[in-house]
């Protein structure tokens, strides 16, 4: 871990701690003699004596513990230094990235969609109106003013669709047709040079906001190790407001970090952690990625725990102080605990179907509106063709009895191929 390593057999420390007293003994004049501890308990109170790093501190079997967490209850029992930062506790958990569906609609921002509304809308009025306006000059009254709105309407619609435009010889104005080319070529410029970003962009999902969402509404299970600092206090603040065993059985818990850490990587993708932000971030660099929730539990300092009444205590402060306001102490931290970027990944992103789905969607539903208007228009021909064929033949008829022609073949009104003799009865 980052926070302190032993090098060389435990005669050198390594880490933002380790570099941290390497400095403390060099600029003090101090010899380190290193003791390495396996996983341990913070410590707590058992029967009359302490377990863990308080006991350790308390029968005097160690002088400094480099890491701890400040806990009032435990300022009776030892000493601690200069407050190095603060920590907080969070929920860890592995990122989720899901390609957004509504992809289309985000590639312009909302006042851009309206703009180009507004252009499709100005564009088919004006061009509706200078159609209106040459008819008018030259005494030609041809298609009424909604017609050709309609009609302007849908070329311009074709146009920023990239589906060619009004032919330049039905075209009145030339600075609309160029107005109208323009606009629609420089959107579906800058909508193509966004595409494959905006089909390729993932978003990040966090299944949960915290340990109650975790419990109660996911099948995720959360994991602590009892050597952290948070453990204890998990214990007597967080774990009583969850009794049920439906919930106990969602908390795991491992004696040793790297357990944790390796159960979240490597296990069902269904793992959370319970963890401090420094021994995260100071993990981060050889684990797969975790993201922190929003919500944060108890937040403390860590400092050095001291045996207490320990003499050498202000001189270490002091030079403490002097790491902190030179800045060094910030520069160790910026070091040793920033987390490697993970995502995104180098290789290249294909474009799946997810991604695509949206456009093949559009094209068949506007298959499937063509189709019906098709077969809508054709019925309504039908209709028409049938209903003047009935309206001719029946001025046929009394154009027959006005005259008073008998008509001994009937099949003679209703035959289509014979054009001429119908011309008979109309002089």
């Amino acid at each position: 871990m980052n926070l302190m390593t032993f090098e060389n057999n435990g005669t050198k420390l390594s880490g933002l701690l380790g570099d941290m007293w390497t400095m403390l003994a060099d600029f003090l004049n101090f010899t380190i003699e290193a003791v390495e501890i396996p996983e341990a308990k913070f410590g707590s109170q058992s029967s009359e004596s302490h377990i863990g790093l308080i006991g350790m501190l308390r029968r005097n079997e160690v002088d400094i513990v480099p890491r701890v967490a400040f806990y009032l209850n435990t300022n009776d029992i030892i000493d601690y230094s200069t407050p190095l930062w603060t920590n907080s506790f969070r929920v860890y958990v592995r990122p989720q990235f899901e390609s957004d569906d509504s992809w289309i609609f985000k590639t312009f921002p909302l006042p851009c969609w309206i703009s180009i509304i507004i252009s499709i809308g100005l564009f088919s009025l004006l061009g509706a109106l200078f159609d209106r306006l040459n008819q008018a000059m030259i005494r030609f009254h041809g298609n009424t003013l909604q017609n050709l709105l309609l009609e302007h309407f849908f070329y311009t619609l074709g146009a920023f669709c990239n589906q060619g435009s009004i032919a330049v010889h039905v075209e009145r104005s030339r600075i609309m047709a160029f107005s109208r080319r323009a606009s629609a070529w420089l959107i579906i410029s800058i909508f193509s040079t966004t595409l494959v970003a905006s089909m390729t962009h993932k978003e990040m999902h966090l299944p949960f906001t915290g340990i109650d969402s975790l419990l109660v509404k996911t099948d995720y299970k959360l994991i602590l190790s009892t050597a952290s600092l948070a453990f204890s206090k998990f214990q007597d603040i967080i774990l009583p407001n969850y009794t049920s065993r439906k919930y106990r059985r969602k908390i795991k818990y491992v004696s040793v970090a790297e357990d944790m850490y390796r159960t979240g990587c490597h296990g069902t993708g269904k793992d959370a952690l319970f963890e401090a932000e420094d021994r995260h971030r100071a993990r981060a660099t050889r684990t797969c990625t975790f993201i922190p929730t929003e919500e944060a539990y108890f937040s403390t300092w860590i400092t050095t725990g001291m045996v207490k009444g320990f003499q050498f205590k202000r001189p270490i402060d002091n030079g403490i102080l002097k790491l902190i306001e030179v800045g060094l102490l910030d520069a160790l931290k910026d070091r040793w605990l920033i987390p490697p970027l993970s995502w995104p990944p180098d290789k290249y992103v294909v474009v799946g179907m997810k991604q695509v789905y949206v456009i093949f969607t559009v094209l068949a539903i506007g298959v499937i509106v063509s189709l019906i208007i098709f077969i809508v228009e054709y019925i309504v021909f039908i209709h028409r063709r049938h209903h003047l064929r009935r309206k001719w033949d029946k001025q046929l008829r009394k154009q027959a009895l006005r005259l008073k022609i008998p008509l001994h073949n009937q099949n003679l009104l209703v035959n289509e191929s014979s054009p001429k003799e119908r011309n008979i009865f109309l002089l």
